[in-house]
């Protein structure tokens, strides 16, 4: 390849690399300033706001219940089936002592082992052949004549095994069902904890977030957990005039038209509510994706002053009697009712 070839490669996978991740849909503050942008009504009462996510709901509950049980059935089956040939050998298996008749050296998955081929003789006098590999602890050929402690099925004495310490397996299965219970708690737990703070960080933005206007300057269709999703590139600015960008992804699934109603409206109208503390922290509010709470959420209020005419629910101290004190409401302006 010449040295020309090789670089236009390379320019070509910086523009790929910048038209996916780069700041190319990031806009000028101009064309923010002048857009013609009008608040959901829902959106503009006071806080905290009864607006919720319409995509958690008892459906996607369900889903996720169905993939872990999927997951486990099969894991579940192996090791119950593994409990049960141990609790069998343990049962009816039967000891006996017997000789190395030929050994040699193979290879298994890149490792060396010793390739041992015995003979033993049951509590009837039957004589059985039989071979299993073991790890290369000595040199391999010394173990002719050694003797061994086989144990074997009566019923079958075919099934045998060379050195088995039926105890110690079943130690190790206890380890691995351990092992595998706190992993799979682990992750259950993380995912949840994940699911948990994403839930509330939207829940804090949908009621005491800023709305302002929000610029879609890109779209396209994407794959993510095997389903088709929507991701769109929106701009905003925060209070301080600094422009942003989010990057939201909505399951097509839920969507009609593929999606395209829904982003014809936030072509004509986005809107985008950020944390006035971590502006950083946006989402894009299609209406579509939300809905009006009949409950009101808890006023986890910011740290940051709220903004002026919004209600603010102040409880007196209770006094020393039966009859409890009315709730006042102090509104920002200063002044009491």
């Amino acid at each position: 390849m010449t040295a020309g070839g090789f670089q236009r490669q390379i320019n070509g996978g910086v523009r790929l690399f910048s038209h996916f991740f780069g700041p190319k849909h990031k806009p000028d503050p101009g064309r923010l300033t002048a857009l013609s942008w009008s608040s959901p009504n829902e959106l503009n009462g006071p806080r905290p706001r009864n607006v919720v996510s319409r995509r958690v709901n008892k459906d996607a509950g369900w889903a996720l219940g169905a993939m872990l049980l999927v997951g486990l059935i099969p894991i579940a089956g192996l090791l119950c089936g593994e409990y049960f040939s141990l609790n069998h050998w343990q049962k009816s298996a039967k000891t006996a002592t017997g000789r190395v008749e030929h050994a040699q050296l193979v290879s298994d998955r890149g490792h060396r082992r010793c390739l041992l081929n015995y003979v033993f003789s049951t509590v009837d006098g039957k004589t059985v052949h039989g071979k299993q590999s073991q790890s290369l602890t000595s040199t391999c050929r010394e173990r002719v004549g050694e003797a061994v402690i086989i144990i074997y099925l009566p019923a079958n004495p075919e099934e045998n095994q060379l050195n088995f310490d039926i105890a110690h397996r079943k130690t190790q299965f206890i380890e691995v069902l351990a092992s595998l219970i706190g992993i799979s708690g682990f992750v259950t737990a993380g995912s949840l904890y994940l699911t948990i703070l994403m839930w509330r960080k939207e829940r804090k933005l949908l009621a005491w977030g800023n709305a302002t206007a929000g610029l879609v300057t890109y779209s396209r269709i994407v794959w993510k957990n095997k389903a088709r999703h929507l991701k769109i590139w929106c701009a905003y600015a925060d209070q301080d005039g600094r422009v942003r960008m989010i990057r939201p992804t909505f399951p097509l699934i839920n969507l009609p038209d593929q999606g395209n109603d829904t982003l014809r409206k936030l072509r004509q109208n986005a809107t985008v509510i950020y944390d006035p503390e971590k502006p950083r922290s946006a989402l894009l509010y299609p209406s579509e994706m939300f809905k009006i709470s009949l409950r009101l959420p808890p006023a986890h209020a910011p740290r940051s002053v709220p903004m002026p005419g919004s209600p603010r629910i102040e409880k007196p101290p209770q006094p020393q009697g039966k009859h409890e004190a009315a709730i006042k409401t102090v509104f920002h302006t200063g002044q009491e009712e």
